[in-house]
C-alpha cells in the first residue's frame, strides 16, 4: 500500500471495498479461470474473479490493492493444478480477501474512516461486526431478508 497519502483528508475512505470483477476468459490456463457465474456477462462461462480495493478522498480516488480469487479447483489438488499460482496460494472467498485487505489498511495506518461494498460482501454479518469493533463506518448493501 505504498503511495497512499499519510496525512488525513476531510472525508477519507475506502470505497467499493472488495469490488469483485469477473473477466471472461476463453482459455483454461490463465490463473484462476473456471466455469462460474459472471454478473458482468449475466451467465455462466469461463472467467476470472478479482477483488479490488480503492482509496477515495475529496481529492480523487486510486486503486491500492488487488487480488485474484483462486477457486478451489486451482488449489485443492496441487499435483494436477493447471498453474504455478496454485502451488503457493489457497482458495479464499471474496469476503475473506476483502476483509484481509481492509485489515491490512488498518494495520498499515492508512487514514480512512469508512468502507463501502455491495451485497456480495454485505451479507457477511461477521465482517460488518468486525468493522464496528474496529470503529470503521461502513455502508454495505444487503438482501431484503437480512435482519441484522
Amino acid at each position: 500500500m505504498e503511495g497512499v497519502p499519510r496525512r488525513p483528508h476531510r472525508r477519507p475512505g475506502i470505497g467499493r471495498t472488495g469490488r469483485a470483477r469477473r473477466r471472461a476468459e476463453k482459455g483454461t490456463r490463465s490463473a484462476g479461470v473456471q466455469r462460474q457465474y459472471s454478473g458482468t456477462a449475466g451467465r455462466t462461462e469461463n472467467c476470472q474473479t478479482g477483488v479490488f480495493l480503492a482509496y477515495a478522498t475529496d481529492c480523487g480516488r486510486t486503486l491500492i490493492d488487488r487480488r485474484l480469487c483462486l477457486p478451489a479447483s486451482w488449489t485443492d489438488d496441487r499435483e494436477s493444478a493447471p498453474g504455478p499460482a496454485s502451488a503457493t496460494r489457497s482458495a479464499s472467498t471474496k469476503v475473506a480477501i476483502a476483509r484481509a485487505m481492509v485489515r491490512r489498511g488498518i494495520t498499515d495506518k492508512i487514514p480512512f474512516r469508512w468502507v463501502t461494498a455491495d451485497a456480495a460482501y454485505g451479507f457477511s454479518k461477521g465482517w460488518r461486526s468486525g468493522l464496528e469493533r474496529a470503529d470503521v463506518f461502513h455502508v454495505m448493501a444487503t438482501t431484503r431478508h437480512d435482519t441484522g
